[in-house]
């Protein structure tokens, strides 16, 4: 498995207005999920809803999202 293949902290969700809009989505649509009686989906999405918070806002470190510097 690609060890980057969880890594989130890309200078695409820098901007605070695009990580908000990803915990909140991802949240809803498990919310949706459990409302329809999806019950594997539901906690799938809220788990990695809260996934996406620790990332995001609980270990949030301004320079895991800089882009890479180009020295060559």
């Amino acid at each position: 498995m690609k060890k980057d293949m969880w890594n989130v902290k890309t200078p695409f969700f820098r901007p605070m207005w695009r990580r908000l809009l990803a915990c909140f989505l991802v949240g809803l649509w498990g919310i949706v999920e459990l409302v329809y009686g999806n019950k594997m989906f539901g906690v799938l999405f809220l788990g990695a809803g809260a996934y996406l918070v620790h990332q995001f806002f609980i270990t949030f470190d301004e320079k895991d999202y800089q882009p890479p510097s180009s020295d060559s």
